[in-house]
């Protein structure tokens, strides 16, 4: 999992692919309120696109920990604040049920050992394939209203130069 910022991702940027500048150009240049949650928009077809997420932050026990295996997400926190669960795959981690392709996503029970880091407005997290994650959870004792964005980008043609 990467994390940096607006402010500083172009001090602070995973490889500069052509598909990462993309990313960049859409986070700096389109106006997320005009996003519709459920609707993907797409920034390279099938390979780049992004989606709106709304909803208030919940306790850890009701967020489910999850990884991708075709799509890396580049979450990028609009509005509120959560914390996102992390930790390096290893296969011993307890899988809840078999992945779900249409959906790239495969769940799991607990993280071990899982660390979190806190995600607010102007924060972007990259998080790949072979990370287990686990977005959504709430920092502090009060739920926070979220507006972020997730773009999902095809782990192959993120890192084509």
């Amino acid at each position: 999992m990467y994390v940096t910022t607006m402010k500083t991702i172009y001090d602070n940027m995973l490889p500069r692919t052509q598909a990462m500048e993309k990313i960049i150009k859409f986070l700096e240049t389109f106006d997320f309120k005009k996003l519709v949650e459920g609707e993907d928009y797409p920034i390279d077809g099938d390979n780049i696109f992004a989606r709106i997420q709304y909803y208030d932050s919940k306790p850890v026990e009701e967020c489910k920990a999850e990884k991708h295996e075709r799509y890396v997400d580049v979450v990028y926190m609009v509005e509120g604040v959560e914390q996102i669960g992390w930790c390096p795959y290893c296969p011993n981690i307890e899988k809840i049920g078999d992945y779900d392709k249409d959906n790239d996503v495969t769940f799991y029970k607990e993280l071990e050992p899982e660390s979190y880091v806190v995600v607010e407005a102007g924060t972007l997290v990259v998080i790949s394939t072979d990370d287990v994650h686990r977005p959504c959870v709430r920092y502090g004792t009060e739920p926070s209203r979220v507006m972020k964005v997730v773009i999902k980008a095809d782990a192959k043609y993120l890192m084509e130069r």
